[in-house]
């Protein structure tokens, strides 16, 4: 399988490309800052760093970030999510404070699928709904 994990800082991500590659899988790691992508996937043979900038060319995404940062990168890639299998790793612990967040909508995942189907909902601009 191939697949992308996206965030590059932490341990959970580098745990996580660890696994993925030993257990015979393609990896592709994405971190908003690049030279911290290019660290983490020169210490995991067979994981390499994708820029940000680039298209996910796999089909299979892990966003592997603290919690606040989920949504961002969701809305940084909106439109390449959609038809892709998100996996939603991430643990919703505040970092400041060491106590659990409580997304509005439940979980992470379904805080991004409540956003979705809003921004689905919306007329496209300079349309209006109505009967024609």
């Amino acid at each position: 399988m191939n697949l992308t994990i996206i965030g590059a800082s932490g341990s959970f991500a580098r745990g996580l490309a660890e696994w993925a590659v030993a257990s015979g899988h393609n990896v592709t790691v994405v971190g908003f800052n690049r030279g911290q992508a290019e660290t983490l996937t020169t210490t995991i043979r067979g994981a390499g760093p994708l820029d940000p900038s680039d298209p996910l060319m796999d089909n299979d995404v892990f966003p592997a970030m603290p919690c606040d940062r989920v949504l961002d990168a969701w809305g940084f890639y909106a439109g390449q999510l959609d038809a892709k299998i998100v996996v939603d790793v991430t643990t919703p612990i505040d970092r400041d404070r060491s106590e659990l967040i409580r997304p509005e909508a439940g979980s992470v995942a379904q805080e991004i699928a409540a956003r979705r189907a809003s921004l689905a909902s919306r007329p496209a601009a300079g349309r209006t709904r109505g009967a024609s």
